[in-house]
């Protein structure tokens, strides 16, 4: 007997005699799919008689009917001529969602600031940039640095390149006015003491 049956997913043909349906669901488990047992229902038979032989009972006990032999241990089998058998190289994978996009590098990095009212400002990193001073057009500082740097120069005094294409003065940071006055202050107070 042949159905058509209409479900939200589609129109599904069951044959209840071939115990089939287009879904494909009860030939793979032997279980009837909603398909058909809208269709069993319609002929007013019970789903469970046509459930496939592999899960009634009678076929269960069957399966266990025989008795289950014991066995020795592993260690008094009989030894293999062959060669021991090898695992598969395992790969393990790093944890974490694997990455898709390629490692950027460090010039084309964008930095994410917000204006006043809290709009996102994309701009592309200084990173690897070179600095200039927007005042005497040297390189090596900034405006922020230039008169620390050059009221501190002087001929007898080398620059020092630390990391990247920045100069700094070796002596800059000692010769700030604030330390020079604490510096001053200290040695007096070192003076009248002694």
């Amino acid at each position: 007997m042949e159905f058509q049956v209409r479900s939200p997913r589609g129109e599904f043909v069951v044959d209840l005699l071939q115990r089939t349906c287009a879904c494909g669901r009860w030939q793979l488990s032997g279980i009837p799919c909603s398909h058909a047992i809208s269709c069993i229902l319609h002929n007013k038979d019970k789903p469970e008689n046509y459930v496939d032989s592999c899960y009634h009972v009678d076929t269960y006990m069957m399966s266990y009917a025989y008795p289950i032999h014991a066995h020795n241990d592993a260690n008094q089998w009989p030894k293999s001529t062959m060669p021991p058998l090898q695992a598969p190289k395992f790969d393990r994978r790093k944890r974490g969602r694997r990455q898709t996009k390629r490692r950027k590098e460090a010039w084309e990095l964008e930095v994410q600031r917000k204006d006043k009212q809290g709009i996102p400002i994309v701009a592309l990193s200084k990173e690897g940039g070179k600095q200039h001073c927007s005042v005497c057009g040297k390189n090596g500082h900034n405006k922020r640095f230039h008169t620390t740097i050059s009221d501190s120069t002087t001929a007898n005094d080398t620059l020092v390149e630390p990391t990247g294409n920045r100069k700094v003065h070796f002596f800059a940071h000692f010769l700030c006015p604030t330390r020079i006055l604490v510096y001053s202050l200290l040695q007096i107070v070192c003076i009248l003491y002694l």
